[in-house]
């Protein structure tokens, strides 16, 4: 508030973890322990922040232990709603498969997807995330494994469609190229905004060697400052000339 910022006090937590004897005194003084849990008191003011170990934070969890498996349940939990909502598309015989698998891929992988390699993901975060994928396919096609005894890839295969495995290489590679396009883009402008004299400043290198294109059939010149000043005997390194010298 001091900065300007509008603060949602409801919707704020405190996220706390701390040893030794100055968070026992830190805790002493200013967390209050009720029966509806710990509560951080703000100084000079009547405000009590509730104290939590994890909390949703823009549709990921964060905390300070296993946050990557949290974030994989939200995830789940969010993906298996959005399927819900779009089962009786996805699932109806009427449409054709390849309209189901193209508004799976642009509605539920997506809400799977979301956040999960920001925050990490661990083995065990990754086999519940292919599982979740199987058993959607299974549910869009109507192929119980307890019934058809097909294996997962075998099932993906017969259907010509991208394994689990390949459809988190590619969020990631299509994340990190994003990420690269936004940093580019940042370079750019903040080039763009470089005043003249900061520009003019710039050390300007020599740009020979990628003008003409290097011949290795041809001798390197030998540079002048690795000469022996007693025997004028050159060296290609500055470490070969000072053994010679001692």
């Amino acid at each position: 508030r001091m900065y300007g910022f509008s603060i949602n006090i409801d919707k704020s937590v405190v996220l706390f973890r701390a040893v030794g004897k100055g968070a026992h005194r830190f805790t002493k003084r200013w967390i209050v322990r009720t029966k509806a849990g710990p509560f951080l008191t703000l100084p000079d003011s009547s405000i009590r922040l509730p104290m939590v170990s994890k909390t949703a934070y823009l549709g990921v969890i964060i905390g300070y232990r296993a946050w990557e498996m949290d974030t994989v349940a939200r995830r789940a939990q969010a993906a298996h709603m959005c399927f819900s909502t779009l089962r009786k598309w996805l699932t109806a015989q009427c449409v054709p498969q390849d309209i189901r698998f193209r508004l799976y891929h642009q509605c539920i992988v997506p809400t799977l997807m979301y956040g999960i390699h920001e925050m990490g993901i661990t083995q065990k975060g990754f086999r519940k995330i292919v599982s979740i994928i199987n058993v959607h396919y299974r549910r869009m096609i109507r192929a119980p494994v307890h019934l058809t005894h097909e294996s997962t890839q075998y099932m993906f295969c017969r259907l010509n469609q991208p394994s689990p495995w390949a459809i988190l290489q590619s969020h990631n590679l299509r994340l990190r190229q994003s990420l690269l396009h936004k940093i580019q883009q940042a370079v750019e402008s903040a080039m763009d905004d470089q005043p003249p004299d900061a520009i003019a400043l710039t050390p300007d290198y020599p740009t020979s060697h990628l003008d003409t294109p290097s011949d290795s059939s041809q001798p390197h010149a030998q540079d002048p400052s690795l000469e022996c000043p007693e025997c004028h005997r050159q060296f290609n390194q500055a470490g070969i000339l000072k053994r010679h010298m001692r």
